[in-house]
């Protein structure tokens, strides 16, 4: 099955798709393969990140609402930062 794609352009230093083309030769892909797979992959780091910190605001909240003190909030959420 093909997953849906759209088109987007993008302005690149030369040098950045010098690098980018040199990368792809080697491993045998397309250009476009090569920065699809970049993307995905720090877009799903990234989107990682951004759902902690939802995570970490919702549980901050929730806390608070249950009127756990502030220093006993910071302290749990620092318990689960690394």
């Amino acid at each position: 099955m093909t997953e849906k794609t759209m088109i987007a352009t993008f302005n690149l230093p030369v040098e950045l798709m010098t690098h980018i083309k040199d990368i792809a030769a080697h491993r045998k892909i397309s250009d476009q393969e090569l920065v699809a797979a970049y993307l995905k992959e720090c877009a799903d780091r990234d989107l990682q990140k951004v759902k902690w910190c939802d995570f970490v605001s919702q549980t901050k909240d929730l806390l608070h609402q249950h009127k756990v003190p502030a220093e006993a909030i910071d302290e749990i959420i620092d318990k689960f930062s690394y």
